[in-house]
């Protein structure tokens, strides 16, 4: 162990993560759990996550947790185990870690993506209010952030949709829509901007955007925009039937 870590910690300097993986896990084997260092234990356990194998990456966090509570590598810690509880919909749980990812210092791009995760969990537990409180603190800070690898305006924009602001939604999606060029992006920004002409019922506005859809004969999105329509249709004769 001696020898692999510096190896392991040098080869992650040049960026050559295979192999500082590698060694990181050779020493993984070798150490007992209360001598494994924070940076083998964040690099093990995000390897692992992102492999797929959860329980074991959640073992090595919760060690770091427990074992180097100030270290550097916490909070993205935290907010991994965070965005496992929000895929397995423990929207509480999620919310809970994510509010103790965001007490540790962190970049303002950092923050962005907790924040916007913590209002994903919020809005997983009907708190509108609170999650609307992030995604106001996402707003003052994200003119920072523009070389972030997801785009924060269309999350932005899918959170309100989510929370039933669908002025504010349509108004994102709209301006999103004016910088996108890959079209399958155009397609899904068509779809959502139609939603929320309907809820604001504008429904023309809404049913030539499902057209303009249709009318490209994709076998995915048109099919996708025709089962709306579909969708539309038939909650229309529900509700003339109801009134009859």
């Amino acid at each position: 162990p001696e020898l692999f870590l510096p190896v392991a910690r040098s080869f992650l300097y040049i960026s050559l993560n295979d192999k500082a993986i590698e060694l990181f896990q050779k020493t993984d084997i070798l150490l007992p759990d209360n001598e494994k260092p924070d940076d083998l234990l964040f690099s093990v356990g995000k390897y692992l996550f992102e492999k797929g194998d959860i329980g074991d990456a959640l073992k090595r966090f919760d060690i770091l947790i427990a074992n180097h509570p100030y270290s550097e590598y916490v909070s993205e810690a935290f907010q991994i185990r965070g965005s496992i509880l929000l895929k397995q919909k423990q929207y509480q749980l999620a919310v809970d870690t994510f509010d103790k990812a965001l007490k540790y210092p962190v970049p303002k791009c950092k923050r962005v993506r907790l924040l916007i995760e913590k209002a994903k969990a919020l809005t997983g537990v009907n708190s509108k209010e609170n999650a609307l409180i992030a995604m106001n603190e996402v707003n003052e800070i994200k003119k920072d952030c523009d070389a972030m690898d997801y785009n924060v305006d269309q999350e932005m924009g899918d959170l309100y949709l989510s929370l039933g602001d669908f002025r504010k939604a349509l108004n994102i999606f709209s301006q999103v829509i004016k910088t996108t060029k890959d079209n399958s992006s155009k397609h899904s920004l068509k779809l959502k901007l139609a939603e929320c002409y309907w809820r604001l019922d504008k429904k023309e506005d809404s049913l030539e955007l499902y057209n303009q859809i249709i009318s490209l004969n994709d076998p995915f999105w048109s099919n996708l925009a025709k089962e709306k329509m579909d969708e539309i249709q038939f909650k229309k004769e529900n509700i003339s039937e109801m009134l009859n």
